[in-house]
């Protein structure tokens, strides 16, 4: 039987003034009584109530199937409301559990703690379960959720570290209370380590506990990371960046034939590579060894896939096979960073990137307010996010039919970037993207955590703008040729206050209605844009255009002040006059 919303609120009020906590504390002792048909009361100790710092509601030990179950509970419809709990679970949840030397825990963490003890012979499976009351598909198809369940596999260490060496898996599922469905998001959990050569090292740590190990790595060591974790060895901002074809490349490939024919060493390599990030769970040095915990490439990848590349396709060939062995001498410069936190992590794959091919958007396509665009544009509109090139392209062609959007087009990042610019008015930004994505500030000031709550349709709407602009711009031209000539100039000028000509109509909930659930550009949609642009655009720029102090600019053929802010507020101010428009958010 499922639980209803009368038979939690039922039990709160019961027991509320004796334990406190909130609705979600209540479902899960609901929850735990039905699945283990055992009386409420026996269940008192294993539910948090309100010491739910560590990410977890409540926990179970069912000795019969050898399994530990850390639960999360949600009296919600939204898997997204899952993400808080997430965080702190990975941020230090898991670590406060599994460390037997924790301080300062509540007294639900010491009595988990303290029934892991006593049964840590028992326990051979850790079951992370989450339940609520939404689909759970839907819960499989957050991409927000993905990603935190991946950092939890990181994380695997410290469960196997507890239990010392004994081999216990660890699963994260997520659990339906209406329709009673299990959706595995992550199954049997590898923790990888690995010990390398690790030469001449050096260390730094600064102010907030990071720390920063510098040394020379084998390129094979990396090449047989790669071989065991695949992508999971690259960091998430990165795995669609990966082209063999680019110049740097083709100068790496050419490198290692050198080496083999003999008019390069291997040392030399060292000396023409800018070498090697990598981001570990956990480091311990030992001399000229090093042991690493989950490693993750920030910065280098395309050197271990040109490297793995050269090597498949030639050691077939006996006779090649013996002249590639002299390639596991070639060491590159390493630095390796543990200790920090994702954001951190983050802002070291920018920052070493810079000098890659690897577009500065690309290195922002996991962070967290572009996960959650990335579902919302899933669950609202069944429309694909390519948050990173090539990844539409990726997704289509290994599997399609993995989440429910539509085939045909997908929203981008660049693009959305733009979008949101053009709704702010910020003329100037929309054709400097690098700087937007690499200035944190630009960055979250473009993609606002306000703009989650937001009617998708009204996004799509001014997305979809700039499909139409060279026909929108073509039939401004057709009123005057000569009169119009400049107009390209205020290509993204236009898009700006077509975007707020479209909010300040007030038929713009039925233009979201017929127009803002897809990507496909209706004809009646782009004829309302042109309607607009000849009615409403056109007048507003020629008046702008009547000042004496941008008729002088453009009589010397300067026509820069189309990309200010300042005239689009002055834009605005026109339209408020003669239309009464006001500057309009989604």
């Amino acid at each position: 039987m499922n639980i209803s919303r009368g038979m939690v609120e039922k039990l709160y009020r019961d027991y509320k003034d004796k334990f406190g906590g909130n609705i979600n504390s209540y479902f899960g002792w609901l929850y735990l009584s039905k699945k283990y048909d055992l009386p409420v009361e026996e269940l008192e100790d294993v539910i948090s109530f309100n010491e739910n710092k560590s990410g977890i509601d409540a926990y179970y030990i069912d000795r019969k199937l050898k399994y530990l179950y850390l639960y999360q509970f949600k009296w919600s419809d939204e898997c997204s409301d899952f993400k808080d709990n997430l965080l702190r679970l990975r941020d230090q949840g898991l670590g406060v559990i599994f460390n037997t030397e924790s301080y300062n825990l509540t007294k639900f963490e010491k009595r988990l703690q303290s029934q892991l003890q006593d049964n840590s012979d028992v326990i051979n499976k850790v079951v992370l379960c989450l339940v609520y009351n939404g689909d759970v598909e839907e819960a499989r198809n957050s991409q927000i959720l993905k990603s935190l369940c991946e950092d939890l596999e990181s994380k695997k260490y410290l469960i196997d570290d507890f239990f010392g060496g004994t081999q216990v898996s660890f699963t994260i599922q997520f659990s339906s209370n209406e329709t009673r469905n299990v959706q595995e998001i992550v199954q049997n959990i590898t923790t990888y380590r690995y010990t390398i050569d690790f030469s001449s090292s050096l260390r730094l740590q600064n102010s907030n506990n990071e720390l920063l190990n510098i040394g020379f790595i084998r390129l094979s060591d990396l090449r047989s990371m790669y071989k065991q974790m695949k992508y999971r060895f690259f960091d998430k901002n990165i795995r669609f960046g990966l082209s063999p074809d680019n110049p740097p490349n083709k100068s790496i490939m050419k490198s290692l034939d050198n080496i083999i024919i003999g008019k390069e060493t291997t040392a030399e390599f060292a000396f023409n590579h800018n070498g090697i990030t990598l981001y570990v769970e956990r480091i311990e040095l030992n001399g000229e060894k090093a042991e690493i915990v989950e490693p993750r490439i920030l910065n280098g990848a395309q050197t271990v896939t040109v490297f793995d590349n050269f090597i498949t396709s030639r050691e077939t060939d006996k006779e090649m096979a013996r002249k590639l062995k002299q390639l596991n001498d070639i060491r590159v410069i390493c630095k390796i960073i543990s200790q920090a936190s994702p954001e951190f992590v983050t802002n070291v794959t920018i920052c070493t990137n810079k000098q890659n091919p690897v577009e500065p958007w690309n290195l922002r396509a996991s962070d967290f307010i572009q996960l959650q665009f990335d579902d919302k544009f899933r669950r609202e509109l069944g429309v694909f996010y390519e948050r990173q090139e090539n990844a539409f392209q990726a997704f289509l062609d290994t599997d399609p039919d993995s989440i429910p959007v539509s085939k045909e087009k997908a929203v981008q990042i660049r693009k959305l970037a733009q979008t949101f610019l053009a709704l702010q008015g910020e003329v100037e930004k929309i054709s400097r993207l690098s700087d937007l994505f690499e200035n944190d500030g630009l960055y979250y000031n473009t993609f606002r955590k306000s703009y989650l709550d937001a009617d998708a349709r009204l996004i799509l709407l001014s997305y979809k703008i700039q499909y139409r602009l060279p026909s929108i711009i073509k039939e401004i031209q057709d009123r005057g040729q000569t009169k119009y000539a400049y107009i390209n100039r205020a290509r993204n000028l236009i898009w700006c206050l077509l975007a707020q000509g479209v909010l300040n109509d007030n038929i713009s909930n039925r233009l979201a209605e017929r127009f803002g659930g897809s990507l496909t550009m209706e004809n009646d949609y782009a004829d309302y844009l042109k309607d607009m642009a000849s009615r409403r655009i056109r007048p507003i720029i020629s008046e702008l255009t009547e000042d004496p102090l941008y008729q002088r600019q453009m009589e010397n053929n300067i026509f820069t002040f189309f990309r200010t802010k300042a005239v689009f507020a002055k834009c605005m101010d026109i339209a408020a006059n003669r239309f009464g428009w006001q500057k309009c958010s989604i």
